[in-house]
C-alpha cells in the first residue's frame, strides 16, 4: 500500500467502478486503450479498499448472471493494475466539490487528497462536478475524453 507522500511521475487517475467494468467485463475498446496506458505505466490508477470492495460487490452480486466470469480473477486483474491508497481523511466543508450521489463522493475525495490529474467516469453525477473539480486541478472526464487528452499530451500539445 502506498502512502499519500508517494508521488509517481506519471499522472494519477481515479477510475470509477463502471469504467473498470467496461475494461474487465465488457471489453470497451476505448477503455482497453486506457488499460494499455496503465500497463505501459503512462498512467497510474489509484483506489481505496472501499473502492475495491465496491467493485467486488458489483462483480459478485450484479454480474452473477454472467456465470462465465471468474469474479475473483477479474478483481485480481484490477488490483494488479492499480495502486491501493489509504482512504483519505474526511475533508472539511468547502475543500472539495460535493457529488449529488453520496456513494460516488469517495472518488472525488480520493482525487482531491491524492492530487490526481484525472477522475475517469461515465457517471452523470460525477461528470457534473467537472468545472468545480477543474478549479482544484484535476479533470473529470469520460474514458473517451481522457483518450483525447492523452493523444494530445503524447503529441506534445495541450489544446
Amino acid at each position: 500500500m502506498t502512502t499519500p507522500f508517494d508521488t509517481p511521475t506519471q499522472p494519477l487517475a481515479v477510475l470509477d467502478t463502471n469504467v473498470i467494468l467496461d475494461a474487465l467485463v465488457f471489453g470497451n475498446p476505448t477503455v482497453t486503450l486506457l488499460v494499455q496506458a496503465l500497463k505501459a505505466h503512462q498512467l497510474v490508477a489509484i483506489g481505496t479498499p472501499r473502492m475495491v470492495k465496491e467493485l467486488a460487490d458489483v462483480l459478485i452480486y450484479k454480474m452473477s448472471k454472467r456465470t462465465h466470469l471468474d469474479h475473483q480473477d477479474l478483481l485480481s486483474q484490477w488490483q494488479a493494475l492499480m495502486q491501493e491508497r489509504t482512504a483519505p481523511e474526511p475533508l472539511g466543508p468547502g475543500t472539495r466539490p460535493i457529488c449529488t450521489d453520496a456513494t460516488d463522493q469517495m472518488f472525488i475525495d480520493l482525487a482531491v487528497s491524492a492530487r490526481a490529474q484525472f477522475l475517469i467516469t461515465r457517471d452523470r453525477a460525477l461528470l457534473k462536478t467537472a468545472k468545480r473539480c477543474a478549479k482544484l486541478g484535476f479533470t473529470v472526464c469520460t474514458p473517451e475524453g481522457w483518450l483525447g487528452l492523452h493523444v494530445h499530451l503524447k503529441a506534445g500539445r495541450i489544446d
